[in-house]
């Protein structure tokens, strides 16, 4: 988390606990503006599930890992709350295809991104002060409750901004 993420921007060298949980709680809206925009009423449905030519996942499935992945954090994050220096996996920013629950509908995805999202976003709101320094580790690194959060919000803003240049790639391939 020193530098910038090269492909969506994303800088969390300054993002703290209540900053994580408002960008938490503001995914599910995000994401519904970008998968089911209402002034896209003639947009195909198949847009939101077709992969790009140039590879890569389709929209639904960027949005159906954030839902996954900011899951697997949750766990990690309480792991870190709970117990002294665990073992934690956190999932990857990135991810190659195939991603489960691609398929499936908008309203089901984004009712996941509610799920996964509202329940992490509590547990910080919840966390004192003094928890945030805890440390648990993976297989390469030390990491604080605060970075492990911190990979959720990166999770979000990056696969949000792909699911929306995914969407227009290839609405751009079908004109």
């Amino acid at each position: 988390m020193s530098t910038p993420c090269p492909i969506c921007g994303f800088d969390g060298r300054q993002v703290s606990p209540s900053d994580a949980a408002v960008a938490l709680r503001s995914f599910p809206r995000r994401f519904k503006m970008v998968l089911a925009h209402p002034d896209d009423a003639d947009r195909p449905d198949d847009v939101l599930h077709r992969r790009p030519k140039s590879g890569g996942l389709s929209a639904i499935e960027h949005a159906a890992w954030v839902a996954t992945g900011i899951g697997a954090v949750a766990e990690a994050f309480q792991a870190v709350s709970i117990h002294d220096d665990p073992v934690i996996s956190l999932p990857p920013i990135d991810v190659d295809p195939p991603v489960a629950g691609g398929e499936d509908p908008v309203d089901a995805v984004l009712a996941r991104i509610q799920t996964a999202t509202s329940a992490l976003a509590t547990a910080v709101e919840g966390t004192p002060g003094d928890s945030w320094m805890r440390h648990g580790h993976t297989d390469a690194e030390s990491v604080t409750a605060l970075e492990v959060v911190t990979t959720a919000v990166h999770l979000g803003v990056h696969h949000l901004r792909l699911a929306d240049r995914v969407i227009n790639e290839v609405a751009r391939e079908r004109d």
